[in-house]
């Protein structure tokens, strides 16, 4: 069942105590994220968060599902995300408990044999060609 973005948008707003919450769709759901990090996926009309030991203290004994056929379990909170604060408490100890998101490698783009980078070439097409003026440059350096 797909997950209609009014709900999506309710849901990071309960959440929006916790921290700066973000949402992408990803396998049938979409994946909601407290400051960076991973923390929940609402399916349907339930929210699965991201199971944890700080989680689970503070939830006390939380009913565990699959969030598909074969994953790790999560924790299902159901239709919990009505109460702001209780959510966003959720939220926020889970998030804590979490590393933070290891940063993103640049891309490294190989020269094809014949030719510049993608990037040169834009380059030199944007830039036109001007006379480099003539500098004198001093024979010997002068210490200060």
């Amino acid at each position: 069942m797909a997950t209609e973005e009014w709900l999506i948008e309710y849901v990071a707003e309960q959440m929006a105590d916790a921290g700066r919450i973000t949402w992408k769709r990803m396998f049938g759901a979409a994946c909601l994220y407290c400051n960076k990090k991973p923390v929940a996926f609402l399916s349907g009309d339930r929210l699965l968060v991201k199971p944890t030991e700080a989680g689970r203290q503070y939830i006390g004994t939380p009913d565990e599902t699959e969030l598909f056929p074969g994953s790790k379990l999560w924790f299902d909170t159901g239709t919990q995300f009505e109460d702001k604060e209780w959510i966003a408490g959720l939220i926020r100890a889970t998030a804590d408990s979490l590393k933070a998101p290891k940063p993103k490698r640049k891309k490294i783009i190989y020269p094809a044999e014949d030719g510049p980078l993608p990037d040169e070439q834009a380059r030199a097409e944007r830039i036109p060609d001007r006379p480099v003026p003539d500098c004198k440059q001093p024979d010997r350096l002068t210490p200060l």
